[in-house]
């Protein structure tokens, strides 16, 4: 009988540290949800962070193309500025030494244009062609 008694009693703290046990895993899991929502949440925000950096970069792209068109576009002007004061220096100017540098500039200008600017090695076919010869 004593030995049934000892049996209960230990089947009795066995039978309390499996509910403590039982407790604890709660806790636990629990806890494990909680991180997991936690997880997601920073998943999300990682995702949205990641398409707005996506997003301006591209947006910068295309700013930076605007740029350089703009950039471009201005030196074309400036360049054709800098023509027509040459045009109006030589056709309304008195002749003396800014008068040939403005001839000068316009000779080579002429030849860029006619020698085949902007293309390749052997491109385009030589004119020999002159404003003035100075």
């Amino acid at each position: 009988m004593r030995e049934l008694m000892l049996l209960k009693d230990q089947v009795t703290v066995l039978d309390d540290k499996l509910a403590n046990n039982n407790c604890q895993l709660s806790d636990t899991k629990e806890k494990l949800t909680s991180l997991q929502e936690q997880l997601n949440e920073s998943q999300e925000k990682m995702a949205e962070l990641t398409s707005d950096i996506t997003s301006k970069i591209e947006t910068e792209e295309v700013l930076k193309n605007k740029v350089q068109e703009l950039q471009d576009e201005i030196a074309m002007l400036e360049e054709s500025l800098k023509t027509e004061l040459l045009a109006d220096t030589i056709c309304r100017g008195d002749v003396d030494v800014t008068f040939l540098e403005c001839v000068k500039e316009l000779n080579r200008k002429y030849e860029y244009v006619f020698n085949g600017a902007g293309a390749g090695p052997g491109a385009g076919a030589s004119t020999g062609k002159k404003v003035l010869q100075i």
